[in-house]
């Protein structure tokens, strides 16, 4: 099975937080996130993710421009 992808090509910067929060929390994982070259727009989604303890890589062998979410670490507080 493919996993789904959100593409953040041509997506404003100040969009990038809710439709990561949405993508990611609204499917299964792995999923893929594309943000194409924008160092700006890599930062964006993986703070995202930090800030929700997912794990995750880049798929910098194949495609540097784009984040693999593998995992999220359930943690009470």
């Amino acid at each position: 099975m493919q996993m789904k992808k959100l593409d953040l090509h041509h997506k404003r910067h100040s969009d990038v937080e809710r439709l990561t929060e949405n993508f990611v929390f609204g499917n299964d994982l792995p999923l893929e996130i594309v943000t194409g070259n924008s160092e700006k727009m890599r930062n964006l989604v993986q703070n995202v993710l930090d800030s929700y303890k997912f794990k995750y890589y880049s798929k910098w062998h194949t495609n540097f421009g784009s984040t693999v979410v593998i995992d999220y670490l359930d943690i009470e507080y």
